[in-house]
């Protein structure tokens, strides 16, 4: 029995490394008829398993957050404009993950999980608001408006503060920072997105959807 270990040069990715490593072995050539080549070890098994926990930890925390919306404003409405904030941060953190040279992996996705719970508040803030200025019989157009307007710094201060938790990570040297700057970094990319969504995605829904003078709870 002969064993041959294969590594993966460092930044390389592990599972695209061992997929061409499984893909070459068919295509090996001038072994004798009786060799037989198995692999022994995959590596890429147990991220692939850590990857799938991850996201569906995210998923569920993602259908918990819109399930507790529903209970709690008592419309579909509201949940469905407040859920969308979650896939459009999410899309957003993988956009600036690639921008930045980061890969899918565990601690990217990991970051992600860890912030979806967080990246439903601005919206339900700035929701909330909308619902009281269309209480005051305002156009869903000036309502969603002013309740954004008048959120703005409130919302804007709450995400710096949640991101500031995570500033000691661009301190960390060695392999600390190689272990979470990908997780800050798409916590950061997440809330930012969320943030956006908040202040513009939300209020044009409002005014779109929004009868004048409606109240938002209860609404179907």
């Amino acid at each position: 029995m002969i064993y041959v270990p294969i590594n993966r040069q460092a930044g390389s990715n592990a599972i695209a490394v061992v997929d061409g490593v499984k893909a070459a072995i068919p295509n090996l050539k001038g072994l004798p008829a009786d060799v037989k080549v198995e692999v022994a070890f995959d590596q890429s098994q147990i991220i692939r398993e850590s990857i799938s926990g991850l996201q569906h930890e995210g998923i569920t925390g993602g259908a918990l957050a819109c399930l507790m919306i529903l209970v709690f404003l008592a419309s579909f409405r509201s949940m469905f404009v407040i859920g969308l904030s979650i896939p459009v941060s999410v899309l957003a953190a993988f956009i600036g993950l690639a921008l930045t040279g980061q890969t899918i992996n565990t601690m990217t996705l990991g970051g992600l999980a860890l912030s979806v719970g967080t990246l439903v508040d601005n919206s339900i803030v700035v929701l909330e608001n909308i619902s009281r200025h269309l209480g005051m019989g305002k156009r869903p157009e000036d309502a969603a408006r002013d309740g954004a307007a008048e959120v703005v710094k409130p919302v804007f201060i709450a995400t710096l503060v949640n991101l500031a938790v995570y500033l000691p990570v661009l301190f960390l040297a060695g392999i600390g920072k190689y272990l979470f700057i990908p997780l800050a970094l798409s916590v950061f990319f997440a809330m930012t997105a969320s943030l956006a969504a908040s202040l513009t995605v939300v209020p044009a829904y409002c005014a779109k959807f929004l009868s004048a003078g409606g109240r938002l709870h209860g609404a179907p």
